[in-house]
């Protein structure tokens, strides 16, 4: 579906941008890991530390494996929303978009004055 949407050209500036500079992906690695962070932190079901049971992680045979009849009906829009959420990495990692907001403010490193020139010229 993604090869035959309107957002492919966008995708391939993206590979082509990442490709061209090399560490540009960590900044989505680390926003992304940011945000997996701050939803673990906010929505996770673990109370206590013993929920955290690794022997149930090591041992298969005391995994519950549901159904595809159980949990067919709760999976597509889950599905959609991780999808969207690849895009929107960089703009969801609300602890981080804050601290980047302040620094915007107070003109760390000179990146105010650089928007605001740049905003000017266009």
């Amino acid at each position: 579906m993604m090869l035959f949407n309107p957002v492919r050209p966008a995708l391939g500036d993206g590979f082509r941008c990442i490709a061209r500079f090399k560490r540009i992906w960590l900044t989505f690695a680390l926003l992304g890991f940011a945000y997996f962070v701050f939803q673990f932190a906010t929505f996770t079901p673990i109370r206590s530390s013993a929920d955290l049971d690794l022997n149930q992680v090591t041992s298969l045979s005391s995994w519950h494996w549901p159904s595809f009849v159980e949990i067919w009906r709760e999976t597509p829009l889950p599905a959609l929303e991780a999808v969207a959420g690849i895009f929107d990495n960089a703009t969801t990692t609300y602890p981080l978009s804050v601290a980047a907001a302040v620094f915007l403010i107070v003109n760390w490193r000179g990146l105010h004055g650089a928007l605001l020139r740049a905003v000017r010229k266009r």
